[in-house]
């Protein structure tokens, strides 16, 4: 039996795995902040929950419950191959399934009280998104390995957010769109990391659903999801670079945005000599992009 999972992650999967850590310490100090205020609804003891959305390999569920992050996971995915394997390795790492995992994947975990067990258990189902994750089976999901719209069209599918539930994304492109999505459709951004690997950047994304209703910037709901921007424009450039990443002076994102304007002067020079409409054109979006970048680069001293 193998004994740690770690060395089968990649970089960016750990990153992922350590951000749901971070999830998690959010959702015990809302519960702890709540039973100061003296409200105990919704305190079951179920533990941390977390849905893993094309699991794979489940080696992300599997490292959740060896570090103690999750109490449960629904390891799920749309294809029966990858949960096959995700078998296999849950046994190779003598994690626990539950029972009928698989076989029954409409089996209702919602109540299972697992907080006080030594090591949590992961439920493997077959499921085109959330599609078979009940409502209040999980506290948190992560999502993460596939492009942003991909990403997008699984949030809009899903009915399982509560308040408080969290998301943890690692979109693989049209990463603004799926911070705007987010913010539009209930959800504050409360942390975002970004990591290199392979001489590719990715971003790590926390989000936590707030209220069915959309979130205006300019309205009460917005805040602590984002600081208020002075105009429609500052708006648009927090949401493209991360209002996180700026807050918290990310020394990765700062490398990314000083060789992102290094690409773009060098594509500005070789446009040096417009010859056509279309390239002032471009040169105007690409000179726009690299003042964008450089007062973001100031706000990260």
């Amino acid at each position: 039996m193998d004994k740690n999972i770690d060395s089968r992650l990649s970089k960016r999967m750990l990153a992922v795995a350590e951000m749901v850590r971070s999830c998690k310490y959010y959702e015990e100090k809302e519960e702890s902040d709540q039973i100061l205020m003296g409200d105990t609804t919704g305190c079951d003891h179920h533990g941390f929950r977390v849905a893993d959305i094309g699991c794979d390999h489940a080696f992300v569920s599997i490292y959740l419950i060896q570090h103690g992050i999750a109490d449960m996971v629904i390891a799920a995915d749309v294809n029966p191959g990858p949960l096959e394997t995700a078998k296999s390795n849950i046994m190779r790492y003598g994690i626990s399934m539950s029972e009928n995992s698989m076989n029954n994947p409409d089996n209702d975990l919602s109540g299972v009280n697992i907080a006080d067990s030594d090591i949590g258990i992961i439920n493997i189902r077959l499921s085109n998104g959330f599609e078979k994750i009940k409502k209040s089976e999980t506290d948190a999901a992560v999502i993460a390995g596939m492009g942003g719209k991909l990403v997008i069209s699984i949030i809009e599918g899903a009915d399982v957010f509560v308040p408080g539930y969290k998301l943890i994304l690692s979109p693989q492109s049209d990463v603004p769109e799926v911070r705007l999505y987010l913010l539009e459709h209930g959800f504050k951004l409360i942390d975002e990391d970004m990591i290199c690997e392979d001489g590719k950047y990715y971003n790590i994304i926390c989000a936590e659903f707030v209220s069915a209703s959309p979130l205006s910037a300019d309205g009460e709901d917005c805040v602590g999801i984002m600081q208020t921007p002075k105009n429609d424009s500052e708006k648009q450039v927090l949401i493209k670079y991360g209002e996180n990443l700026i807050k918290k002076k990310d020394s990765v994102f700062k490398e990314y945005l000083e060789k992102r304007k290094r690409s773009l002067g060098m594509i500005y020079d070789n446009l040096a000599e417009p010859c056509s409409q279309l390239v002032v054109t471009r040169r105007e979006e690409i000179k726009k992009e690299m003042d964008e970048i450089e007062i973001i680069l100031g706000k990260l001293l």
